[in-house]
């Protein structure tokens, strides 16, 4: 017999996602780091953006994916961000009260394009482990 997944809203995780960017000194929520979306505005921006993930027949973990674009100027300023965003993420739990989530980039920074006003937005990947909070099982 098995457990049903664990289930968290997404709209839960990106909040989490977006508050643990800003205490890492990333920015500010609503204002440089938006859910989402890329905004038209500010240039300087982060965005998280679900995308997908895995969940296994019968096991009792769900794995939701994210994506965080990164937008700066110039193209070294840029690539510093989303190396600075891949370093606060990378293989990290996350407790909250409601959930544990676990980061895990699925490459390092390099994947970059170019906006309409050609900013660049380097593009990062990252899977998930999401479980219930258990007192002591996640850091």
């Amino acid at each position: 017999m098995s457990r049903a997944p664990y289930t968290a809203p997404l709209t839960e995780v990106l909040d989490a996602v977006a508050i643990y960017l800003q205490n890492k000194g990333l920015g500010t929520v609503g204002s440089s780091i938006m859910k989402g979306s890329l905004r038209p505005s500010p240039m300087k921006q982060i965005a998280i953006v679900t995308s997908g993930g895995a969940r296994l027949r019968g096991d009792p973990i769900r794995r939701p994916a994210f994506q965080v674009m990164i937008r700066d100027d110039p193209f070294n300023v840029a690539l510093v961000r989303a190396q600075d965003v891949y370093d606060a993420m990378d293989h990290v739990w996350l407790k909250t009260p409601h959930f544990g989530l676990r980061f895990k980039a699925e490459v390092e920074p390099g994947s970059y394009f170019l906006d309409a006003n050609q900013h660049f937005v380097f593009s990062l990947n990252f899977s998930t482990v999401l479980c219930p909070p258990v007192a002591g099982s996640v850091p």
